[in-house]
């Protein structure tokens, strides 16, 4: 059995600039990504109670990029492209909130809070019919229902 020491092993002098020139590279790439994007954060909250609300769906209108608020009801939106957006905040059972002319730039976050009021939705009435056929083809066994003003004895 060989035994191999650290005095033993040589590094080739051209593998070991590319590999620090690789190390180098990436860290460069890694930041100038997060020198072009900006972040939008905030904190959503009830307007009586004054606390945060988790789950309330935070998002930039007409793109894909969004998120929902934690249970302390913070957010935080990343990688956003330098511009001029129009955030927005809906949960159930509060009214939507628009913010526009939020202005976005490369590295910086840009803080919006959102105060949600409750609003009451109300819908048309719907009424529902259905029928039940007097047999039943997948029942294997009989059924019989009596109606409850038949069976009443005087």
């Amino acid at each position: 059995m060989q035994r191999i020491t650290f005095r033993s092993l040589r590094l080739d002098k051209s593998l070991l600039s590319m590999g620090l020139a690789l190390v180098i590279m990436t860290g460069w790439v890694t930041q100038a990504h997060a020198q072009t994007t900006g972040k939008i954060a905030g904190i959503v909250i009830d307007v009586d109670s004054r606390t945060g609300l988790p789950g309330v769906n935070v998002f930039i209108e007409g793109t894909t990029q969004g998120t929902a608020t934690n249970m302390d009801g913070e957010y935080v939106i990343i990688g956003v492209p330098p511009g001029t957006y129009t955030l927005i905040a809906s949960f159930i059972g509060f009214a939507t909130q628009r913010t526009e002319n939020v202005q976005v730039n490369a590295g910086l976050t840009v803080e919006i809070d959102f105060t949600l009021r409750e609003e009451v939705f109300e819908g048309e009435e719907i009424v529902v019919v259905a029928e039940k056929p007097r047999v039943q083809k997948d029942l294997t066994a009989t059924l019989l229902l009596f109606p409850t003003q038949k069976l009443w004895v005087n």
